[in-house]
């Protein structure tokens, strides 16, 4: 008997264990997409696509991991934000929900591809409506070139 209440002790202890971890995993990713968390760390650029599959997208990602590595340096975050799929924002997830809520603030309409960046403090510095290229990108971020 002993051994049926001891075990069944131990699965309420883990349930509980995991019930509690998991409520972190959650706070930290329904708060991800707040931008004042970025506030005088980081200066967010927030790419706005239709999908993941949009050409002009496609386009854009490929500039930023040529310079991924000026980008990471100037302390620049990103977010990657979608009409109908997860997006990112810095290395979490983004949920429709919040991709949603981030076009509503910001003004951006769907179906609208944009690239917005926002100071330390914040504000819109910079806005964009078409997909930069890799010497495009540098000059909008105004990233300083890297020494090889």
């Amino acid at each position: 008997m002993t051994s049926y209440w001891s075990m069944r002790a131990k699965a309420l202890y883990s349930l509980f264990l995991f019930c509690f971890c998991l409520q972190f995993v959650f706070a930290r990713s329904a708060s991800a997409y707040d931008l004042k968390t970025y506030v005088g760390k980081q200066s967010p650029l927030l790419f706005f696509a239709p999908s993941k599959s949009d050409p002009r997208f496609q386009k854009q990602l490929e500039a930023i991991k040529s310079k991924s590595a000026e980008i990471k340096r100037a302390k620049i975050v990103l977010f990657y934000i979608f009409e109908n799929e997860l997006g990112r924002a810095d290395n979490l997830l983004l949920r429709v929900s919040d991709a949603q809520e981030l076009r509503k603030n910001l003004k951006v309409s769907e179906g609208e591809f944009k690239i917005l960046l926002l100071d330390l403090k914040g504000n819109q510095k910079a806005s964009k409506a078409e997909a930069l290229d890799a010497e495009a990108l540098t000059h909008f971020l105004n990233l300083p070139k890297l020494s090889k």
